[in-house]
């Protein structure tokens, strides 16, 4: 309390001398203007001309520094705390602000300086003592490390990064839904056992680590629709709910930031994605504590294994509030903000925003200090306890880092004798800098082969739009603008709100390839060889080495910000531009900016070539020697033969390119023009397309070699895929046998050794090409080639829900209501835990019969191995087929299905010109036998049939012929025509009204009915079981009579007179249109309204259901 109370009375005597100085510097500025000042009026600042803006900035600056001129004449009345050692190391550790302010307070009068020290009660350091210190080399903030820190709107289970981490808040469960529990929900999905391991392993000793400030790295080993591994870093952070922070929690938050850096450094991690802390009250101040975090620590290790860092959130508002507060600044590059000035300047100009007085604290388990936002403690605890608490985490944080604490933890305001202090100890991560991890990203190759070619292309495409495009940020200049009227801040606010949701879209659209594979590819094919195949490894958003060190070596990615790139991304081409190396992408507004951007670009490059030729040669002798580049593939000459300076020399004399000669003699022309010219508006005009065929010709010439080298890069891929792939290809594809059959059948060549990679990969004396090893590798594994749907498209960001105005709806906030696992008493439907009634069945007035257990052969289909076929299946045994008319969707809105008309269903019947095998119901009527038949109804599966599933087919024939009503019904041909022989039989059927055609003779009919019917020949029997010149004719029946047909009807479909018109479809009222169409859910033929049991006997049968899985009715 008495160390409180005196730093209460300090500041209070510090608000009256700022009030005083505050009071002389107005009367000195109205001086000024009045022109009593000493200093002549030429040297004053043009006051008058200043805006409002500009001449409050400058008062702000003096203010400033005349506060730092009169805290060097004056020491502070505040009690010293006795730690000269600590405040001798911040001496030296001030900004060059400070140091300036110094060497103009040491040239003011003596008099002034000797009457400041008579009022000080510490005695002022002598110029000798500070000519003898010792200056210590101070760290480049960030630490100039390869890394990007990036502020995204997007779901963390969403992100893109190799671990994402997961904040544990013990006892708050608002917060533990939004992460912890749904992380928990999810993974219980794909593997409740190993969540229940990891529940028992939290319970038992992850609670107590995570108590102590640690952080702990759960491989959980799930495969992400991104192509990462699903790993989390599980940390407990202070629990924040509004924006009143203590010295206490805010420690504890950077503690938290710091321990996940260091876990996932240490396990070789090199992407991490964090949400938010305190996103539901303290966020603004939570991100600026974690951007601190996050250059602190980068400063303090040697090297780091981390190339990507995100902090992300799903809550609209927090991101632009947080937006906003950054001044829209969404990614921060290291290899740019590694300057003194840019990095605390930008610091300070956000702790600004809250609080103007400078305070400093030590970074928990470091020897550096940083701003902090206050000095307060917690109200439930006394300073005593505070400083205790604040001592035990940085002790257990200095075990994670392994620095020797030397200084201790330490909280103080801005002085003159106290600063910022940068530190020189280095935390131990192990991470090395010739050990840099790798992570490898693979489409699937069992894709066919131009889906493969082409989504690798567009997987490029997609990355070089998350690298550079998608999180932009110009940090081509060195000082920051902040001013909300300045047009660097109103351009990132306009760029922060027109791409604030493509992160959204990339990520889905990268999903969609990886899954779907949905893009073709349009390469020249020369002998089933994909000339132009890039297999692209590299992660989404990650470092992609052979981009950054090859093609962008002396290039940058070039754009701007008004292309729909997305809208168009098959037609898409990257723009690369001649650049210095030193920023790899660079943007313009508009497209006319854009082209003012990159034509002088072009005549840069052609009047500096040949340099860049000689670089290009050393760049590609250095990647040649990297190791992942040393196995060759097949045509991959150019990196045996490459020579920029050869190839240009062809390219100037015309020997490689005839489009060439045609620009010349254009760019001659125009010359001729400009030396013609008789006007001043003719030369002008003549000059402008003089300029624009030179530019067209640099331009062409620049392409091609840009063509040359992104042939290099193609070629480079490839060999490292021959250096990953295979492996990676063992990993993610296994031997596909998952049961005895397939065992059997892929090993019925026991002694036939498997072919190893070397033999795959030779072809003769040659090496082939990698799309030629893809179709080896597959026939070796016995793999089958997915073929790619039409309808497999990618994710359209105009088709997207989210909201692309400021004006949007606001989107409620996250609710989990947990699972549907509470059955009806009645009926056994299952409905949440909060619902209360039971309107399924209305509280059991409505009988829903139990579906029966399907016979064995048909419930074999419905395995999960055969889901994709499942469809096709049930039509190769379907006797009638659905029919509907289906609308056309207008682009964008909600993705739904319309219908027009009614939805009907047809029976079949085949068409006697047709070459059409039979379907439907056709193969009831054959006379063969039930495996012919089974055999038959595979043929009209569009994929192959395995041993496993032909064998269903032949099971299922035969108890549908067995079991179901409906093959009663229907007769074969062979029993028709005994009956119209039989004279007896033939005159019953002539008098039956629903007769519509018959097995006739040729001597019957008159020329007219013989052309009628002569399309109906060969319908439903073979040519072979007939008498000659005898036409078969399909019998039916009432089709709109819902009866049960017993046997002895014809149940044939009607046929119509012309062959041009539909078959008359099925009443939309009968029973039998789902029998018919679904025979899979109706094996016995059986189905329609039927007396439901009693009350007592529906809990039975419900019983039953549950233990059995089967009913039956006594």
């Amino acid at each position: 309390m008495v160390r409180q109370r005196k730093q209460t009375d300090a500041e209070k005597r510090e608000k009256a001398r700022d009030r005083k100085r505050e009071q002389r510097q107005k009367e000195a500025e109205e001086k000024e203007q009045s022109g009593i000042s000493g200093v002549p009026k030429s040297n004053k600042p043009g006051l008058k001309n200043m805006t409002t803006e500009e001449l409050k900035e400058y008062r702000r600056l003096q203010k400033s520094e005349s506060r730092a001129r009169q805290k060097l004449a004056k020491v502070e009345e505040t009690k010293d705390d006795g730690k000269d050692d600590f405040e001798d190391d911040t001496m030296d550790s001030t900004s060059e602000v400070t140091k300036k302010t110094t060497k103009e307070a040491e040239k003011k009068p003596r008099k002034r300086q000797a009457d400041t020290s008579k009022s000080s009660n510490v005695p002022t350091p002598t110029p000798k003592k500070a000519c003898t210190k010792e200056i210590v080399p101070q760290r480049v903030p960030g630490g100039k490390k390869n890394c990007k820190v990036r502020i995204g709107l997007i779901d963390i289970f969403d992100v893109e990064t190799n671990a994402i981490v997961v904040p544990y808040y013990d006892g708050h469960s608002s917060e533990d839904i939004s992460v912890y529990q749904r992380m928990l929900t999810m993974f219980s999905k794909l593997d409740k056992t190993k969540v229940d391991s990891f529940k028992e392993d939290f319970d038992n000793n992850l609670h107590d680590k995570l108590k102590n400030y640690e952080s702990e790295l759960i491989d959980w080993g799930f495969q992400t629709d991104i192509g990462t591994t699903r790993r989390t870093i599980l940390v407990k952070p202070p629990y924040l709910k509004n924006e009143k922070l203590t010295i206490l929690s805010e420690t504890h938050l950077r503690a938290s930031y710091l321990s996940c850096l260091l876990t996932a450094d240490k396990a070789n991690i090199n992407s991490l994605a964090f949400p938010i802390f305190g996103v539901h009250g303290c966020y603004k101040k939570s991100i600026a504590i974690c951007l601190q975090t996050v250059f602190a620590y980068m400063e303090s290790v040697k090297h780091t294994n981390l190339q990507l860092i995100y902090f992300v959130t799903a809550n609209l508002d927090a991101y632009n509030d947080i937006g906003e507060f950054l001044s829209y600044i969404r990614e921060f590059d290291l290899t740019h903000w590694t300057k003194e000035g840019l990095y605390f300047g930008y610091e300070d100009h956000v702790f600004d925003k809250f609080k103007t007085n400078v305070y400093y604290a030590t970074i928990p388990g470091t020897d550096m200090t940083r701003r902090c936002f206050k000095l307060s403690h917690d109200r439930k605890m006394n300073a005593n306890a505070t400083d205790e608490a604040l001592r035990k985490i940085h002790a257990l944080m200095l075990k994670q880092t392994g620095i020797n604490d030397t200084v201790g933890f330490n909280i103080y305001k801005k002085s003159a004798r106290k600063g910022l202090i940068q530190g020189t100890q280095s935390i131990e991560n192990g991470a090395s800098i010739d050990v840099v991890p790798t992570f490898h990203n693979l489409l699937d190759v069992r894709f066919d082969m131009e889906h493969f070619c082409g989504s690798n292309k567009m997987l490029r495409k997609l990355w070089i739009l998350s690298y550079y495009y998608m999180y932009f940020q110009d940090m081509s200049v060195a000082q920051l603008h902040y001013s909300p009227k300045h047009e660097d801040y109103l351009r990132r606010q306009r760029t922060f709100h027109g791409q604030k949701w493509l992160h959204r879209h990339v990520v889905q659209m990268w999903k969609d390839t990886l899954t779907k594979a949905p893009y073709k590819c349009n390469c020249l094919s020369t002998s089933d060889i994909h000339e132009h195949l890039s297999v692209f490894m590299t992660q989404l958003s990650h470092q992609d080495n052979i981009i950054k060190n090859w093609t962008l070596d002396r290039r940058c990615f070039a754009f701007y910000h008004e292309d729909d790139i997305l809208g168009s991304i098959e037609a898409y081409q990257p723009v690369f531009i001649y650049g210095d190396g030193k920023f790899k992408s660079m943007a313009a507004r508009t497209s006319s900016d854009f082209h003012k951007i990159i034509e002088p670009q072009f005549k840069k490059w052609y009047d500096l070539r040949e340099g860049v030729f000689v670089r290009q040669l050393e760049r590609l002798e250095q990647l040649m020697a990297d190791t992942d580049f040393c196995e060759k593939v097949g045509n991959d000459h150019i990196l045996r033969c490459y020579d920029p300076v050869k190839y240009d020399k062809e390219i100037v004399t015309g020997d490689c390119d005839s489009r060439r000669k045609k620009l010349l003699d254009a760019l001659k022309a125009a010359s001729i023009a400009v030396n013609n010219a008789t006007s001043a508006e003719d030369h002008e005009r003549s000059m402008e397309q003089f300029k624009k065929c030179e530019t067209a010709v640099f331009k062409h010439h620049n392409q091609l070699h840009l063509n040359e080298d992104l042939e290099v890069e193609k070629c480079l891929r490839n060999r490292m895929f021959r250096f990953y792939g295979p492996a990676m290809i063992d990993v993610l594809h296994p031997n596909p046998a998952d049961d005895e059959d397939d065992m059997d059948y892929y090993m019925d060549d026991e002694d036939d050794d498997m072919p190893d990679e070397e033999q795959l990969w030779e072809f003769g004396d040659k090496i082939c090409t990698v799309d030629v090893y893809i179709a080896r590798k597959l026939a070796s594994l016995r793999f089958k080639v997915i073929n790619v749907s039409p309808f497999a498209k990618c994710h359209n960001p105009h088709d997207s829900a989210f909201p692309t105005s400021n004006n949007a709806a606001k989107y409620p906030a996250y609710i989990d209501i947990g699972d549907r696992d509470v059955p009806c008493p009645w009926c056994g439907a299952l409905k949440f835990a909060c619902e209360t009634s039971w309107n399924c069945c209305k509280n059991g007035k409505v009988w829903i019969p139990p579906m029966k257990r399907q016979p064995k052969p048909v419930e074999g289909v419905f395995a999960y191995k055969y889901r994709k076929q499942l469809t096709q299946i049930n039509a190769a045994f379907s006797m009638a087929s659905i029919r509907y008319n289906r609308q056309d969707q207008a682009p964008r809105g909600i993705n739904t299905m319309k219908v027009k008309g009614v939805v009907s269903a047809h029976p079949s019947a085949l068409n006697a010109k047709s070459s059409a095998p039979p379907r439907y119901a056709n193969f009831i009527v054959l006379q063969c036998e039930n495996k012919q038949i089974a055999e038959e109804r595979a043929k009209t599966l569009k994929t192959s049939v395995k041993k496993d599933l032909a064998r269903l087919f032949e099971e299922i024939q035969e108890y549908m012929d067995e079991n179901n009503r409906l093959y009663e019904s229907y007769k074969s041909m062979k029993e028709i025509e005994k009956e119209f022989l039989d004279a007896g039989h033939q005159a019953g059927y002539l008098g039956n009204e629903q007769l519509r055609f018959r097995i006739v003779s040729p001597s019957e009919l008159s020329e007219d009915e013989m052309k009628a019917l002569q399309f109906h020949n060969g319908v439903y029997c073979r040519p072979s079981r007939k008498g000659d010149g005898y036409i078969s004719v399909a019998f039916t029946w009432d089709g709109h009579d819902s009866n049960m047909l017993p046997r002895g009807l014809d149940i044939f479909p009607r046929n119509p007179d012309h062959k041009d018109k539909e078959i008359e479809p099925i009443s939309i009222f009968s029973e039998l249109c789902d029998v018919m169409c679904y025979p899979l859910f109706y094996p016995d033929g059986l189905g329609g309204k039927w007396r439901g049991p009693g009350r007592l006997l529906r809990l039975r049968l419900h019983y039953r259901i549950q233990k059995h899985g089967n009913f039956e009715i006594k």
